[in-house]
């Protein structure tokens, strides 16, 4: 947490919490307050030797006094030593996507995305080479569709249609009507599991010829492939980075998962060092959509709210609101940052 961003405020919800936790022993007091576009964040310090693992569980005692519908509750760590709660605002903030452009435009990675705005302001922007996939998991509404609109446009807004490549997959075609024309287009976009089949079946070829020229070159990855084309070391042409993008692949064609899967699983195994990313999008998380190998070869993970508890979503994911309130994990770490996704007004 950046202690530039730290303040206190004078809120009569601090104290009704720290006399819930007294009740069960816990001697706490406030030591910063944080308000975002979706919740608040009460930071609190405690005693040493007061804490017990019991406080974890009053999300339930604490919503019921706080008049609210839910509370999360965030553990002490070694990377944040303090007692956190969350609660949701009374009314939420819309983050646009424009206010997202500035930190894009600074930003120095290969394949900038924004991820949304934190709890303390902080504009989200991440590499999406460094993921370098990523699996999205959510109910319908909760903001999936509008996330994945938001990388497409961080991709447009921050690179040339020679420089990367789009490939587009959903179950309804309108969804994503507005980027039919666009040049950053590889195909039409696509809407049938047969469709998704002969993409990921051609995307497994393009990734087998550039795994032949990578290694013909003695180069490990395109991006030290491309710097030795445009010095001139290489007579060849760039080789674009290609996004993937399967929204709901889990509703697109239940009757060829499995060959889905094989391929999904191939490509994810063996594409991050060859300049092709997959984002995936379900709401279905069953294992029979996304198996234990898709969860494994896709630790970066952004999950929304879901009514359904499953081994691979946190168990906090019920606990979230629609339109955009997510959990992002990247690959590496182990804990996830809430952050209010950025809304692309159509």
């Amino acid at each position: 947490m950046k202690q530039n961003k730290h303040r206190v405020l004078n809120d009569n919800r601090s104290e009704i919490i720290l006399k819930v936790l007294a009740l069960y022993g816990l001697k706490a007091w406030t030591e910063a307050i944080y308000c975002g576009p979706t919740f608040c964040r009460y930071v609190l310090g405690y005693e040493l030797g007061s804490f017990r693992r019991t406080v974890l569980n009053l999300d339930v005692d604490l919503a019921f006094n706080l008049k609210v519908g839910n509370t999360r509750i965030i553990p002490p760590s070694s990377d944040f030593p303090y007692l956190g709660i969350e609660i949701p605002n009374e009314k939420r903030t819309t983050v646009w996507f424009d206010e997202m452009l500035p930190a894009l435009r600074a930003s120095k990675a290969s394949l900038p995305i924004a991820l949304g705005k934190s709890v303390d302001e902080e504009m989200v922007v991440k590499d999406l080479t460094r993921f370098p996939h990523l699996l999205l998991l959510g109910d319908k509404g909760s903001g999936k569709t509008s996330f994945i609109k938001s990388v497409i446009e961080s991709i447009i807004h921050t690179k040339q249609p020679e420089e990367v490549e789009f490939v587009i997959v959903c179950n309804s075609r309108v969804e994503y009507s507005v980027y039919k024309e666009s040049p950053y287009l590889l195909s039409p976009i696509m809407s049938t599991g047969e469709e998704l089949i002969e993409v990921l079946q051609t995307i497994c070829k393009e990734m087998e010829r550039r795994m032949t020229l990578l290694s013909d070159s003695g180069k490990k990855q395109l991006k030290e492939y491309n710097k030795a084309v445009i010095e001139g070391e290489l007579e060849a042409e760039i080789l674009p980075y290609i996004i993937v993008i399967i929204d709901e692949f889990g509703e697109l064609s239940s009757e060829h998962m499995p060959e889905l899967r094989y391929w999904i699983k191939r490509i994810t195994a063996i594409a991050r060092f060859l300049g092709i990313h997959l984002v995936l999008s379900t709401r279905c998380i069953s294992e029979e959509v996304v198996s234990k190998e898709i969860s494994y070869n896709i630790p970066s993970q952004i999950q929304f709210y879901s009514s359904n508890e499953s081994p691979i979503t946190d168990k906090d994911v019920s606990k979230l609101g629609s339109r955009g309130d997510l959990l992002f994990r990247e690959e590496g770490t182990k804990s996830f940052l809430r952050l209010q996704g950025a809304f692309v007004d159509d």
